[in-house]
């Protein structure tokens, strides 16, 4: 399993990456032995073929867990996938997130530890991927804050883009 960060001339990717001031506005689980990457956006949680996710997104990191297992990757993502079959993009979080962000940036105001307007069964891309990894969704961390904390536990291999 590959954890991909990406951006794109999409306006929303522009706008979250003008706001944040980081490089990434998103974040997805790539599932290379499957050909799949499984992300959470605007339609909800849902599967995409690696190969077109690549072409419409410039990913610009990409960490890798070493120890994919085929049957173990299957298993995991088919449960997950069943369980979050009707789960929606997190609209709420994503202005929360915003708002939060841009207080932090500017006024020096601490990002929450929570989202105190999260609904639950709706997913950010950053919570998304975190509950598939961690079993909880982190609610207030961008997709560059989720990388940097990722690369700091030492658990996950960058891999050079």
């Amino acid at each position: 399993m590959k954890i991909l960060f990406t951006k794109s001339t999409l306006p929303l990717s522009v706008a979250i990456r003008s706001v944040s001031g980081e490089p990434v506005s998103h974040v997805a689980l790539e599932f290379p032995e499957l050909g799949i990457v499984v992300q959470s956006n605007l339609l909800g949680i849902g599967l995409e073929w690696s190969s077109y996710f690549r072409e419409k997104c410039t990913v610009v990191y990409e960490l890798d867990d070493g120890k994919s297992d085929l049957a173990t990757d299957k298993a995991k993502l088919t449960a997950t996938l069943d369980a979050h079959e009707n789960d929606f993009y997190d609209f709420t979080g994503l202005i929360y997130l915003g708002m939060r962000t841009v207080l932090n940036k500017y006024l020096k105001i601490p990002m929450p530890k929570t989202d105190v307007l999260r609904i639950s069964n709706t997913y950010l891309c950053t919570e998304w991927v975190t509950e598939y990894i961690d079993g909880t969704p982190e609610t207030t961390i961008t997709p560059y804050g989720l990388y940097e904390q990722l690369k700091a536990t030492g658990k996950w291999t960058e891999i050079d883009n």
